[in-house]
């Protein structure tokens, strides 16, 4: 009975800082308006082909985004289709991903998060408007982050590619960012550009799921 209570104290003690495995809504939102990532976010599960939905350490990292107008050389915005010389206005992301205190982690300082190309071609789900407007941004996008998002010190799992080779965490890259229906933020990779409406019945390999921070 002793070691029984025992096993049970220290089960108690573990909660706070593990964030049980739950299931997550994969899908994109594909219609979601591009304000939908600016924010503060924090880590709270992840996910694995293999091995489906993924418990994470609490707090174990942060992410925040900021939406800034891309850069442009005429007052119309940025040239968005140079086939007829057309210019619009429009978003792309940066901010930082900050791990917090987790086993086998080493960071230095938070990484980058940006649009891959830090243009509209990031967005396959844009669409063009008039000379000088706003392009209507939806969807997912492409991005990059400058750092090893160590996903087995994490998650305690091997990513796997959509080969089902298992990946050094240096080479488990993260290139998709989306939203939910639920509002949760998905970052992950496919081999299958899922990123883009005509593949939504695409698998994710690997996910990191957040949530706002309240």
């Amino acid at each position: 009975m002793k070691k029984i209570l025992a096993l049970a104290l220290v089960l108690c003690m573990m909660v706070p800082f593990f964030a049980f495995a739950e299931d997550f809504d994969l899908a994109l939102d594909y219609s979601a308006d591009v304000s939908a990532y600016a924010g503060n976010w924090v880590l709270v599960g992840a996910y694995l082909r293999s091995e489906g939905a993924l418990a994470v350490p609490e707090k174990a990292a942060t992410m925040t985004i900021e939406l800034v107008e891309a850069d442009h050389s005429v007052a119309e915005g940025a040239l968005v289709d140079s086939a007829n010389y057309l210019h619009n206005h429009h978003w792309v992301l940066e901010g930082t991903f900050t791990f917090g205190e987790v086993e086998g982690v080493e960071q230095d300082k938070p990484y980058t998060v940006k649009n891959a190309h830090s243009s509209i071609q990031d967005y396959p789900e844009a669409k063009l408007v008039e000379e000088g407007g706003w392009v209507i941004q939806t969807g997912a996008t492409k991005v990059k982050i400058n750092g090893n998002l160590f996903f087995s010190a994490v998650t305690g799992k091997t990513a796997i590619d959509e080969d089902d080779e298992e990946l050094d965490d240096e080479d488990a890259k993260m290139n998709v960012l989306g939203v939910n229906a639920a509002g949760q933020l998905i970052l992950g990779y496919s081999g299958e550009h899922i990123e883009n409406s005509k593949n939504a019945d695409a698998e994710w390999e690997f996910v990191y799921i957040f949530a706002k921070a309240e």
